[in-house]
C-alpha cells in the first residue's frame, strides 16, 4: 500500500488506513526538505501502534542516517534499497544492524511496474494547465560531481538504465490507460548517449502513432545539432539545462565541467533545433558576491533575448550529502531558523554577499529573464488590456481573465522597471 503525502492526504487519513490495516512494518522515504514530516509521521505512527516496525529511506536519510533513529525510526536504509528491503521483509531485520547499505541493483528493469491503479492519482495532480502531464526517469546516476548535489561517495558509480523497450511500453500504457500524451523525464542527465537516444527517437515514433510532448534535461556538451534535431521529430518540444551560473569561476567551484561558452554553445544547438530551452541557476553558492549574482543574471537574460531561454533562479541550499555542505559555513553563514531547504527561499548567505541583493537580482532575472522580450512593443501591453476588457464583457470565462491580467500585470511592472 503506497501513501504519498504529496497528494495531499492528511494525517488523520493515514491513521484510519494504518489502524485498518494494521501492517507490521511502514517504510518512509524522504527528502531533506521532508525529513520534518518525516519526524512527524514516525512520532504520530508511534502513538497509533508502539510496537510497529519503522523503516526511513531515501536521500535525506542516506546522507544523515542517525537522524532516523533520532527521529524514532527502527532501521535506516542507506542507498537504494529495492534489493535490501526485499530481504529484509523476507528473511526478518539483522540482528546487530540498525543502519543497512543497499544494494544498487543491475538492472533497472527488475523493478516492477507500478499499476495503473497506483498511478491514477499522480496523473490528477501533474498538468500544465488544463493538460495532464506524467513524470519518467529511465536512467540512474551522473557522471558528474556538482558542489551541490549528492556526493559520489553517497550514490551508487556509474549509470545504468531501463531498456528502451520497457521505457516505450510504459507510455504506451499511460497513452491508451489516461490519454495522456506529455511526459517529462527526469533522468539527471537524459542526453548522456547519443545512440541510446536516437534509438528511443526513431522507435517511439514508429511504435506510438499519436504525436507526443516530451521534455527531459541534458548537460552542457553532450549531444549535438544533429541529435537535437531529431529529438525535435520525435516529440521533444523543450529541453532544461542547469547553468547553474554566468561566472565560469564558480562554474569550476561548483565542479559543473562546463564553461559560458560551452552552455551558449549547447544553447545554440537546441534553439536551432526548435526546442523550447528551460534553463536552472543557482544563486548564493560558495565564494559569491554581489557582483557575481549580478553576472549570473545578466547571462540569463542575455540567453532568454538571444535563444528565447526561459529562467528559473533557485538559492542555494547546502544539503546533507552534497560537497557544499560540508564547508558552507567556511564560506557564508545560515539565517537563523531558516534551514528550510526550500529553492525559493534563502536559507544560506556567502560571506560576501547579501540577503536583500539576493531577492532583487532574483526577482529581476525571474522577470526579465523569462517576459522582457514583450516589452519590445509596447502595443502588446495596450493590446493585453483590450483583450482582459472584451473577454469580461462577451465570454466571461474567469480562467482566461485570470490569465490575461497575471500578464497585463507583469507587462505593466516591466515597463516601470525598466523605465527607472
Amino acid at each position: 500500500m503506497i501513501f504519498d503525502r504529496q497528494l495531499n492526504i492528511s494525517l488523520k487519513k493515514l491513521k484510519e488506513v494504518i489502524l485498518a490495516y494494521k501492517p507490521d512494518v511502514i517504510g518512509i522515504s524522504a527528502v531533506t526538505s521532508q525529513s520534518y514530516d518525516a519526524e512527524l509521521i514516525i512520532k504520530k505512527v508511534r502513538e497509533w501502534m508502539p510496537n510497529i516496525i519503522i523503516i526511513v529511506g531515501g536521500v535525506h536519510f542516506t546522507a544523515e542516517p542517525q537522524d532516523g533513529l533520532d527521529y524514532g525510526a527502527d532501521y535506516v536504509f542507506r542507498g537504494e534499497g529495492e534489493k535490501s528491503l526485499l530481504d529484509f521483509m523476507n528473511n526478518g531485520p539483522p540482528k546487530d544492524n540498525k543502519i543497512i547499505w543497499g544494494e544498487p541493483l543491475e538492472n533497472l528493469d527488475d523493478i516492477p511496474n507500478l499499476t495503473m491503479d497506483d498511478i491514477e492519482p499522480y496523473i490528477e495532480i501533474n498538468r500544465w494547465g488544463p493538460r495532464h502531464f506524467f513524470y519518467l526517469i529511465g536512467s540512474r546516476g551522473c557522471p558528474y560531481n556538482c558542489n551541490f548535489c549528492l556526493g559520489k561517495d553517497q550514490r551508487p558509480k556509474g549509470i545504468r538504465y531501463h531498456s528502451i523497450e520497457r521505457i516505450i511500453d510504459f507510455i504506451s500504457q499511460i497513452v491508451e490507460k489516461f490519454e495522456v500524451y506529455r511526459f517529462l523525464f527526469v533522468d539527471d542527465i537524459f542526453v548522456m548517449k547519443n545512440s541510446r537516444v536516437r534509438e528511443f527517437c526513431e522507435r517511439i515514433k514508429k511504435e506510438i502513432s499519436v504525436p507526443l510532448y516530451l521534455n527531459c534535461l541534458t548537460h552542457a556538451g553532450h549531444g549535438n545539432s544533429e541529435l537535437y534535431h531529431t529529438m525535435r521529430k520525435s516529440g521533444f518540444t523543450g529541453i532544461g539545462l542547469g547553468v547553474e551560473h554566468g561566472n565560469d569561476r564558480i562554474l569550476s567551484i561548483i565542479g559543473k565541467n562546463a564553461t559560458k561558452a560551452k552552455i551558449e554553445e549547447t544553447c545554440i544547438q537546441i534553439y536551432k533545433a526548435g526546442i523550447k530551452l528551460h534553463l536552472l541557476y543557482i544563486l548564493g553558492n560558495i565564494t559569491e558576491t554581489n557582483e557575481t549574482i549580478t553576472e549570473t543574471v545578466d547571462f540569463a537574460i542575455y540567453l532568454h533575448n538571444k535563444y528565447k531561454a526561459k529562467s528559473w533562479f533557485s538559492f542555494m541550499q547546502p544539503l546533507p550529502g552534497a560537497p557544499i555542505y560540508k564547508v558552507a559555513e567556511k564560506y557564508g553563514y545560515y539565517l537563523p531558523k531558516k534551514r528550510i531547504f526550500q529553492y525559493h527561499e534563502i536559507s544560506y548567505v556567502p560571506f560576501n554577499a547579501t540577503v536583500k541583493h539576493m531577492i532583487k537580482e532574483r526577482k529581476r532575472g525571474m522577470i526579465m529573464g523569462n517576459y522582457f522580450g514583450l516589452l519590445r512593443s509596447y502595443k502588446m501591453i495596450k493590446l493585453i488590456h483590450f483583450l482582459r476588457d472584451r473577454t469580461k464583457n462577451i465570454w466571461g470565462k474567469k480562467m482566461l481573465i485570470k490569465r490575461i491580467n497575471k500578464i497585463a500585470l507583469i507587462l505593466e511592472a516591466l515597463r516601470s522597471y525598466t523605465s527607472k
